[in-house]
């Protein structure tokens, strides 16, 4: 489902070219599972995530993402032309996230995956 997703939000991302050519994909077979561009009411949910999947995953949290305020303001950070922030709800709850923005301090035209994060099955922050 992880590998799946993120693919579907990068094809996501190449064919709107962030002008709003879609809001909403709902995946096949899920029919409770949806994937959108990030919400400002959606950053205090996608911060508790990405921390449950970090602590989840035995992540100190000094020294590391937990603690970045960054997470605190994901839509204000992927606001801006060239980035953008996908959530995956399921049943109106997140439960996965995924950004995509050009590659920093670099000209070209390469874009990078960032912030992936999914709960396990059935897991919710």
């Amino acid at each position: 489902m992880l590998f799946s997703f993120i693919i579907k939000v990068y094809f996501m991302y190449l064919h709107s070219a962030k002008i709003g050519l879609y809001s909403t994909l709902v995946l096949q077979n899920m029919e409770t599972t949806l994937i959108q561009e990030i919400r400002s009411l959606d950053n205090d949910e996608v911060a508790a995530v990405i921390r449950k999947v970090l602590i989840d995953l035995g992540v100190p949290k000094v020294g590391t993402a937990y603690l970045d305020k960054t997470l605190d303001y994901m839509f204000q950070n992927y606001d801006k032309p060239r980035a953008t922030y996908f959530v995956m709800e399921d049943q109106g709850r997140i439960i996965g996230c995924n950004g995509l923005a050009q590659l920093e301090n670099y000209q070209g035209n390469i874009c990078e995956l960032q912030k992936i994060c999914f709960f396990g099955s059935g897991k919710r922050a």
